[in-house]
Formats: C-alpha cells, sequence, structure tokens
C-alpha cells in the first residue's frame, strides 16, 4: 500500500515540476547562448544579464516551491479536508507520512541535482571538463581511508539532516493542528520551537564532545588520546547519528499525534 501511496503523491506533485525543470534548463542553455554571442560576435551584454537573471530567479523559485509543497501536500491532505478520505482508506497513519517523506525527500535531491546538471550545461567548455578530469584523477589517487570516511560521514550526515528537517516541518504541523484555532500560527510557533529546540541539543552536543577531548569533563582522559579517528569524523558521524535520532523522534511524534490526537473538524 506505500507504493501505492507514494504513485499518487508521486503524480500529484510531477506535474508542478518537471516544467520548473524544463524552464530552468532552458534558461540555462539561452545564457550559454547570449555569452557565446556575447563573447565571440556582437555585444549582448544586457540580454545575457537578463537571462542570467531570470536563471538565477528560476533557480530560487524551484526551491522555493519545493518547500511549499512539501508542506502544503503533508498539510492539506492528511491535516485539510482531504484528510477525511486519506483516513478512510486501509493504511495506517505512518505509511502516510512515510509517503509524503519519501516523495518530498526525493524531490528536494532531485532539484539540487538539477540545478547542477543546468550549471554544467551553461558552463561546460572542453577547458572546463580537462579541469574536471584532472581534480578527479588527482583527487582519487591521493584520498585516503580517512578521507573516504569523512565523505561518507558528509553525506549521511546532509541526507539525515534533510530528513529530520522534513519530519520536523511535519511535526509542527501536527502539533499546531492540535490548536482549535490559528491552526497555521500554531504549527509556525511549534517549528521555531523544535528548531530552538534542535539548535540547543546540538549546541550542548558540541560542548560535552568539546569537553570530552580536553579531558575536562568529570576528568576524563581526552578522547583523542584513546580514538585513532580524527575529531572532525568524529564529530561528523556523530552529528549523523543525532539526525537520524532526530528523525525518528519527529516521526514517532506526528504518527503519534496522527493516529491518537488528529481532529479534523
Amino acid at each position: 500500500m506505500l507504493g501505492k501511496l507514494m504513485k499518487y503523491e508521486w503524480k500529484a506533485t510531477v506535474r508542478i515540476f518537471l516544467p520548473l525543470y524544463g524552464a530552468i534548463l532552458l534558461f540555462a542553455l539561452i545564457t550559454r547562448l547570449f555569452w557565446e554571442v556575447n563573447n565571440r560576435y556582437t555585444p549582448m551584454e544586457i540580454p545575457a544579464f537578463m537571462s542570467a537573471l531570470l536563471y538565477s530567479m528560476l533557480i530560487l523559485g524551484t526551491f522555493a516551491v519545493t518547500v511549499f509543497v512539501m508542506i502544503q501536500r503533508f498539510y492539506k491532505s492528511l491535516l485539510g479536508h482531504e484528510g477525511y478520505l486519506m483516513f478512510t482508506l486501509p493504511v495506517q497513519p505512518y505509511q502516510h507520512i512515510l509517503s509524503k517523506l519519501i516523495v518530498a525527500f526525493l524531490w528536494i535531491v532531485a532539484s539540487f541535482l538539477w540545478t547542477l546538471l543546468s550549471v554544467f550545461f551553461m558552463a561546460v567548455s572542453p577547458e572546463l571538463l580537462y579541469a574536471l578530469q584532472a581534480a578527479v584523477h588527482s583527487f582519487l589517487s591521493q584520498i585516503t581511508g580517512i578521507g573516504w570516511q569523512a565523505l561518507a560521514g558528509v553525506l549521511v550526515m546532509l541526507l539525515a539532516s534533510l530528513a529530520a528537517g522534513i519530519l520536523m516541518v511535519y511535526t509542527a504541523s501536527a502539533i499546531g493542528h492540535l490548536s482549535g484555532r490559528h491552526r497555521l500560527l500554531c504549527s509556525f510557533a511549534a517549528y521555531l520551537g523544535l528548531n530552538f529546540a534542535v539548535q540547543f541539543l546540538n549546541l550542548m552536543v558540541i560542548l560535552i564532545w568539546a569537553a570530552c577531548n580536553s579531558g575536562s569533563l568529570f576528568g576524563m582522559q581526552p578522547l583523542l588520546e584513546i580514538n585513532t579517528v580524527p575529531l572532525g569524523i568524529q564529530l561528523i558521524w556523530g552529528f549523523s547519528g543525532i539526525y537520524v535520532l532526530y528523525a525518528v523522534v519527529f516521526f514517532i511524534v506526528t504518527n503519534l499525534i496522527l493516529k491518537r490526537k488528529l481532529n479534523l473538524e
């Protein structure tokens, strides 16, 4: 059933993003054309500038639309009038949350990758390809096992923080929905509160970690002396686990609210 929910969610959002992605690529190519004409033939600074400006606005707009659609799909489908229909399906609330989370996660990643691809098409040249090839070859020949650990940790941390961020929005929306009035305002206030709590906990983790590694916490031996893993990688993987924990907590809280406290009136 989760697959069917994701398919429904995908169909409801794909018609929004495909035109945006097409427009981004189109203006990237138009900007590239104006640059080529301006450099080789006729001065066209103003058209090139306007095209680049529209391209930049499209990118910013796409990410803004992505965030808006992520919030709107969750709120409208599960907390709005569509919720009457959605919760009559033989599906558990956690499956609804998972379907929204996975599709939103994929669209955010897709928007980022598509932006990088459009930049590549706009700036690609034989010289750039040669420089990229040389840089990749140099990177692969010099990176060590520690380097791979750091890269993997950064990737996991980014993905985990993205999932936690999406779920924090869902949790704030569900908490705000518990209010009888001013639900949107309460959802916004709940998001600010959750975000403050997350930032505070992150700061506490950094301070405790720094104290442990300096040996000043309860007279402990510095972790650097008993662990061969570099401090930076320790911190990266530590925060990867913390963001996974945040995601799990937000998921559980959202599921409990939708399952036991949901009020669509």
